[in-house]
């Protein structure tokens, strides 16, 4: 840090002119959405080309190792940002990290572009009200898109992960994806539904813990389906083969008790069991009614229906949604326990279907995750009322 001033005056423009005369205009940001062919390039300050007027087509170099080109410039004389059309869609593998823009222009005082070698970052922000993942990409897919196509997902092992039967096929291997760009995106505070279809297999172990569904990059919440681990939970104690559905967060008070702490479904009257399909939609809201103020009580209901073995209902243990809830946390010690008005901490971090979100190695799902949604505003029916 060199030659830090703060005046009680206003500065005239002409002092900031002769500090942006002495300074040459830079690319700051090269953006674009999965499998939309635009970029969206931007500079410290506004550009021109050369010989004046707005940058041409001439003007910009890209390249991406797979030998893409621009066919398009869309900019305005003196303005700071400018629209490229590439001669192929932008892709998680080819371009997100690797996609290399160049630019020849001078700024207002003739000063030219720094060369800076700004590689391409993910563009297209969040996806706006519910967020959907049908997983229906054809097979071998490196990457997966919501269906609204701004958040990509990149598929470790996608010719085993993604056949092309519309599943993701969790083998508590290597099967997973991992969604480290949108890093803003699915952060959840006070309200928020999570909906998914899945097909759990191999629940006969203690601890068996396998991800749906992770957001806790940084704090935050996570889904799976669980059998705990008897050590720290005693009171835990599912039949074998039989397990839970977990919603994890992290209360922003702990109450004095640990950090993250669990929403459990009762595993006696809803057991989860393996070679089983299950709708889950887990709520949480914070101001859910009924509880009192500084005394436990869940502000979540997980309903579950359980589709049978074949996902039409042959075998089911129990007919439609119900409110599997294990609301009383029985299952919990004191220093698990939720409290009336908790609300997640949330912070902004990476997510994954399928995995641990800081650990790739631990929680793998095991067998098949049909689709998932997620909603920030939660769709709150109330505990007798679970959902159509």
């Amino acid at each position: 840090l060199d030659d830090a001033k703060v005046w009680n005056v206003s500065k005239p423009l002409s002092y900031f002119q002769l500090v942006d005369a002495a300074a040459a205009p830079r690319i700051v940001d090269v953006s674009g959405a999965i499998g939309s062919t635009q970029l969206i390039v931007t500079f410290s300050e506004g550009i021109s080309a050369v010989n004046g007027g707005a940058l041409q087509l001439s003007d910009f170099s890209y390249s991406n190792g797979l030998g893409a080109t621009i066919t398009g410039v869309d900019h305005v004389t003196g303005s700071n940002t400018a629209t490229l059309t590439l001669s192929s869609a932008l892709s998680l593998m080819n371009d997100i990290g690797v996609g290399l823009v160049q630019v020849i222009g001078i700024d207002d005082y003739g000063n030219a572009v720094e060369v800076n070698d700004l590689t391409v970052a993910p563009g297209g922000g969040c996806p706006s009200g519910q967020v959907v993942f049908d997983l229906n990409e054809s097979a071998g897919s490196t990457y997966v898109l919501d269906a609204q196509g701004v958040t990509a997902g990149l598929v470790n092992n996608p010719t085993s992960a993604l056949p092309g039967d519309g599943y993701l096929h969790g083998d508590s291997v290597a099967n997973y994806i991992t969604f480290d760009n949108n890093t803003a995106c699915l952060t959840a505070s006070q309200e928020q539904t999570i909906e998914v279809r899945i097909k759990p297999t191999g629940i006969d172990s203690n601890p068996y813990i396998t991800r749906i569904l992770a957001r806790d990059g940084g704090n935050n919440y996570q889904v799976s389906v669980w059998r705990g681990d008897s050590a720290a939970f005693p009171a835990f104690t599912p039949p074998t083969g039989v397990a839970s559905i977990a919603l994890w967060l992290k209360p922003g008070d702990a109450h004095g008790g640990t950090v993250w702490k669990p929403v459990l479904t009762d595993y006696s009257q809803y057991p989860i069991v393996s070679d089983h399909w299950y709708r889950v939609k887990a709520v949480w809201n914070s101001n859910k009614p009924g509880g009192v103020a500084d005394q436990p009580y869940v502000q979540a209901d997980i309903f579950v229906d359980d589709e049978g073995t074949d996902g039409l209902g042959t075998g089911e243990n129990w007919v439609g949604y119900r409110n599997a809830t294990n609301a009383a946390q029985s299952y919990l010690d004191a220093t698990r326990l939720l409290y009336t008005g908790d609300i997640i901490t949330a912070v902004n971090g990476p997510f994954a279907i399928g995995v641990n979100v800081n650990n790739h190695a631990n929680n793998l799902f095991n067998g098949l995750i049909d689709w998932v949604t997620w909603q920030g505003a939660a769709d709150y029916t109330g505990v007798d009322d679970p959902p159509n």
